[in-house]
């Protein structure tokens, strides 16, 4: 017999501290002292029961020693920290569970262009001040001190990263020496977008653009982005041209801007061509014999309101091949590597590149 009531169960003692109990599964009417996690009843916080008897901890060397409402440092549970507070060593130090932009915060506040360090908002989640470079970063954009989310338009060159305009499509341009691709992966990246109606493929280290038999068409890869070819230049490697033996086979590099004018070099069965398009009108500019192994870079390169067409054995020694005040504005263009015939053939026509902008 027992003159103790604890825990809604007769008990073998008075069982009357914080980390004891007399109702454990297994051992009901014995007094037992619970497990070291166990908050204590009463409440032991800012500790938890320490597992060694029936009193609350002292001390602590880990976070599972503490009350939900508090951490431990230097030995001891401290209380948790209201948002707004700071939190060098991460969100245990919170009570809300989030620490972000070195604040205890009221949300995890993990978008780009969502900040908790907010000047009179510390600790409250909301819209980064506008031109924040996002985290991770927005670029080619910036916040708009609005949205948490990065743009994907601008109105001005204000909702642009340093050293990127607002184009006249809404969309921020970077200089086209960013695009480079030597298509080793063999698959084509968002760099590109496929256009026209014929065959593109990126295989052997290289892409392939394929004029099928008995068809007449044009086509090939457009950056997916416009650049900025001002004071710059866009190379690639030709490293197979077709000859469509008079047929008007024709590949190689273009800049074409938004409302369709471009300047290209091109290699049109056996001649090299550097030409211009204005007003929907194509126009040569020069023409000569094509020689494979000394034209086998092409490249066009603006400088000082100059535009010039130009080529290369090696990629290293340039030729110009011929050069006028800038046909077209290379601000804001669309690099292509195209091919296409005029007239269908009965066999197919392929021309291969690599290596743009290495």
């Amino acid at each position: 017999m027992s003159d103790f009531c604890v825990d809604g169960v007769c008990c073998n003692s008075a069982c009357n501290l914080p980390c004891d109990r007399c109702n454990v599964l297994g051992f009901a009417g014995t007094c037992r002292v619970v497990a070291a996690t166990d908050p204590g009843s009463p409440s032991c916080t800012p500790y938890r029961c320490s597992g060694d008897g029936g009193s609350c901890a002292t001390n602590c060397s880990s976070d599972v020693q503490c009350a939900t409402t508090a951490y431990c440092v230097g030995g001891a549970c401290v209380p948790k920290k209201a948002n707004g507070q700071t939190c060098p060593t991460g969100a245990r130090e919170c009570l809300s569970g989030f620490c972000s932009d070195g604040y205890c915060c009221n949300t995890a506040c993990t978008l780009a262009c969502d900040r908790c360090n907010r000047t009179n908002l510390l600790g409250t989640c909301g819209p980064a001040a506008a031109r924040d470079p996002g985290n991770p970063s927005c670029s080619p954009y910036v916040c708009d001190g609005n949205a948490t989310s990065c743009p994907t338009q601008c109105t001005s060159d204000a909702g642009c990263a340093i050293g990127y305009f607002c184009s006249s499509l809404g969309t921020c341009v970077g200089s086209v020496t960013a695009l480079r691709d030597d298509f080793n992966d063999n698959a084509l990246s968002g760099r590109w977008s496929v256009v026209g109606n014929i065959g593109v493929a990126e295989r052997n280290m290289q892409l392939e653009l394929t004029i099928p038999a008995f068809d007449a068409g044009s086509g090939g890869v457009a950056s997916s982005s416009l650049y900025d070819a001002t004071g710059a230049s866009v190379i690639v490697e030709l490293k197979q041209a077709a000859n469509s033996l008079g047929l008007g086979a024709a590949g190689g590099l273009r800049l074409r801007t938004p409302s369709g004018h471009w300047v290209g070099l091109l290699v049109r069965d056996t001649s090299l061509q550097a030409m211009k398009q204005i007003g929907g009108t194509p126009t040569l500019v020069r023409s000569a014999t094509y020689i494979a192994a000394t034209m086998r870079w092409l490249r066009i390169r603006e400088a000082n309101g100059t535009t010039s067409w130009e080529h290369s054995p090696d990629g290293l020694t340039w030729v110009v091949f011929a050069s006028e005040s800038n046909p077209v504005s290379v601000r804001e263009v669309y690099v292509e590597l195209v091919a296409g015939i005029t007239i269908g053939d009965n066999q197919s026509h392929t021309y291969v590149f690599d290596n743009v902008n290495p």
